[in-house]
């Protein structure tokens, strides 16, 4: 499964050119019109139909936001409104609002075709799996603190102490560097202590994937926590990173 670090930026580009869709059509009306906005926006505000009203403020900028706050509902979302769009546009009514000529604005029929290769891309299993696991999706996890903490798993019955070592951490996992591919463990134990704060930890984990992190190649691991102290003593030590982050930075 492939993971991500960050948010793709083709989506954020995508989400928030989606979410400006309402002022770009202001300005091409502008341009088409040469009306005053004003007069424009006086027009636009006549409109008595509340679907009109949707379809021309809010029906790109709800795909826009979709795209922004990715999950699998988003991604529902997000093509139902492409799917709205497609076919309100191909059964336009000539002479019609909102284009009030015989066929639909070229403007409008780009975006269409834009959002046909969108949808597309979407689909690729690559893009897909952001919207549908949470584990790929790393850029959501809790703050994560640099550490170069040694540490020691073991995966069945086989301890592995070599070279191994956390070179970040949050609340809910790490990212691991070591000289074994770890990829098909799937669950394994994370040994390490925090001496500043006299913690031994012992975390059950379950390895994620292997990607590279600021230019590091290493495996992202998610805890799998067994009590409640396990949680107190991983919050203890993140706090403790926190507060000498700050202290480092000023």
């Amino acid at each position: 499964m492939i993971t991500y670090s960050k948010k793709p930026l083709v989506l954020t580009v995508l989400g928030i050119l989606h979410m400006i869709e309402p002022l770009i059509k202001l300005i091409y009306f502008k341009i088409e019109t040469g009306m005053p906005f004003m007069v424009i926006l006086s027009n636009i505000a006549q409109l008595d139909r509340a679907q009109s009203i949707f379809e021309f403020w809010f029906l790109f900028p709800i795909a826009g936001v979709a795209l922004l706050f990715i999950n699998r509902i988003t991604y529902i979302i997000f093509f139902m409104v492409q799917v709205y769009s497609a076919y309100f546009i191909l059964n336009y009514i000539p002479y019609t609002w909102p284009f009030v000529a015989a066929t639909p604005h070229l403007y409008t029929l780009c975006m269409l075709a834009f959002n046909i290769f969108i949808m597309i891309y979407l689909l690729l299993p690559s893009i897909r799996v952001a919207f549908f696991s949470r584990d790929a999706r790393w850029w959501q996890n809790a703050t994560r603190y640099t550490s170069s903490m040694p540490c020691r798993i073991t995966f069945g019955n086989v301890q592995d102490v070599a070279n191994w070592r956390i070179v970040n951490i949050s609340r809910s996992g790490a990212f691991i560097e070591g000289p074994k591919d770890i990829r098909n463990f799937g669950t394994i134990t994370l040994d390490f202590d925090f001496f500043e704060k006299d913690l031994q930890l012992s975390l059950q984990s379950k390895v994620v994937d292997k990607h590279i992190i600021d230019g590091v190649e290493g495996y992202g691991v998610q805890f799998q926590f067994d009590s409640i102290w396990d949680q107190i003593k991983v919050h203890t030590l993140t706090s403790y990173l926190r507060r000498e982050t700050l202290i480092r930075h000023g």
